[in-house]
């Protein structure tokens, strides 16, 4: 499968050595899993199915800027529908589909980004009470 997607913020800082401030953020992003094959203990049976996923987010955090760390804390708003489909349904059946979508939820997020080189950034974050993640990576800008 594969994952997309774009996410735009804006960082308000003051000029100062140690910087508090506030960043905005929104995004989309979504996944596509096709799916092969169904495993129950020992059997394996091939499958034709694909699950996809779409999440509109946003956020509101206060940041702090203190050297090349900028820890950041605060509440994110998110929505997504996930859809289901058996690309391959019994003979003269229709295709089995299924689908739900979750809105209006609210989650406290914490991060810690780390600027390693002026295009080479570090980033780990938490999410907590609506949903349950922790996701980490390296950002490497080209331009």
């Amino acid at each position: 499968g594969y994952i997309y997607g774009i996410d735009m913020y804006n960082e308000v800082f003051p000029v100062t050595e140690f910087r508090p401030g506030f960043q905005l953020s929104g995004g989309i992003s979504g996944s596509q899993v096709p799916l092969g094959r169904k495993i129950s203990g020992n059997t394996v049976t091939f499958i034709d199915e694909k699950q996809s996923e779409i999440e509109f987010h946003g956020a509101v955090v206060a940041a702090l800027k203190v050297g090349v760390a900028q820890p950041y804390a605060g509440i994110r708003g998110f929505g997504s529908s996930v859809s289901w489909r058996n690309n391959q349904p019994a003979p003269g059946a229709d295709a089995d589909h299924i689908s739900g979508h979750a809105r209006g939820n609210v989650s406290i997020v914490v991060g810690l980004p780390i600027q390693i080189t002026s295009s080479l950034r570090f980033q780990a974050e938490g999410r907590f009470v609506g949903e349950t993640a922790v996701t980490t990576g390296f950002t490497v800008a080209t331009f």
